[in-house]
């Protein structure tokens, strides 16, 4: 069982790298295009490589999408979110360590739950001495700060279950359920919390 939820947690991890600021359809674009406002309001022309970057990223083009946040963040220092975006490709890359720093630049910059979210996968990645203990610090008050922070929930309960931590995974499913009812982490952590407690037909 330990090893089946060790398995199930690095899927988990690898997924959120890539889905970092996970919301519903509605939800994502609606935060997508107040992000991209926020970036145009400190300099267009960052927002435009900003916008380049992110579809770069979304289509799997790492190295594009480096090189496009990087200059967003070089057009628009004062913006917290072309970092925290360079901060989720370089954890994607496994970069952790870049990752911890551009993501705890950001951070510095503005203390929003996305950007706690953020440094909290980072560290994951990183695997640093004490590292995960932060991660779940970060992403328990992410969570409260935005209950509808999905990756934040991702994020507890990815350690809960590298923990074996059975109490600790089944409040990451309330807050899981509560930020994304049917995503398919919900439903992975849901499965395997239901299998630890032998509900296997919940499990299935």
């Amino acid at each position: 069982m330990k090893r089946r939820i060790a398995a199930c947690s690095t899927v988990l991890l690898l997924g959120l790298v890539s889905t970092a600021e996970a919301r519903t359809k509605a939800a994502s674009d609606a935060l997508e295009a107040r992000i991209t406002a926020e970036v145009a309001a400190v300099s267009a022309e960052a927002a435009v490589s900003f916008e380049e970057a992110t579809r770069a990223r979304e289509q799997g083009d790492l190295a594009a999408a480096r090189v496009g946040f990087e200059r967003a963040v070089a057009l628009a220092p004062s913006s917290s979110h072309p970092l925290r975006r360079l901060c989720t490709v370089e954890a994607a890359l496994g970069a952790g360590e870049q990752a911890v720093t551009k993501c705890r630049a950001a951070r510095a910059l503005e203390g929003s739950a996305l950007n706690e979210s953020a440094l909290a996968v980072a560290l994951t990645v990183r695997r640093g001495s004490g590292d995960l203990d932060e991660a779940r610090r970060l992403a328990l008050h992410a969570n409260t700060v935005d209950p509808e922070e999905e990756s934040a929930a991702v994020i507890l309960a990815q350690i809960a279950m590298e923990r074996n931590d059975m109490g600790a995974l089944e409040g990451a499913v309330v807050a899981l359920r509560r930020a994304s009812p049917n995503g398919p982490f919900t439903h992975a952590a849901g499965a395997i919390l239901a299998a630890s407690k032998g509900e296997f037909d919940e499990a299935e």
